[in-house]
């Protein structure tokens, strides 16, 4: 998210972070931040896009026709980086872990 957020010269403000089964359990027993290794770990299996506010009941409509998930987990806004929203405040989002985007740079 880091690279497109740096593209698009704008902010992602994320608020709800969607979190396999099961990954909760394996960031304890490794002793890592569950938080950490959904935004770290690489291993994401879904596709993160943005849409305009003003289009999000007609993309949720045409996704649910076609029986796919939709998820809004965050905004974005002008700035730049990426923050994830969180009872002790925002919390920046350094640029770590796999990116699909990398070639980009």
């Amino acid at each position: 998210m880091n690279t497109m957020a740096s593209h698009s010269e704008l902010s992602f403000l994320l608020h709800d972070l969607p979190i396999a089964e099961g990954v909760g359990d394996f960031a304890r027993a490794l002793g890592v931040q569950e938080r950490k290794m959904v935004l770290e770990g690489g291993e994401e299996f879904a596709i993160v896009l943005t849409i305009q506010e003003d289009r999000w009941d007609e993309a949720l409509e045409i996704t649910r026709s076609l029986h796919v998930p939709l998820q809004k987990i965050g905004r974005v806004s002008a700035g730049q980086g990426v923050r994830l929203k969180a009872p002790e405040g925002d919390i920046e989002i350094p640029p770590r872990g796999y990116d699909n985007f990398r070639e980009w740079e």
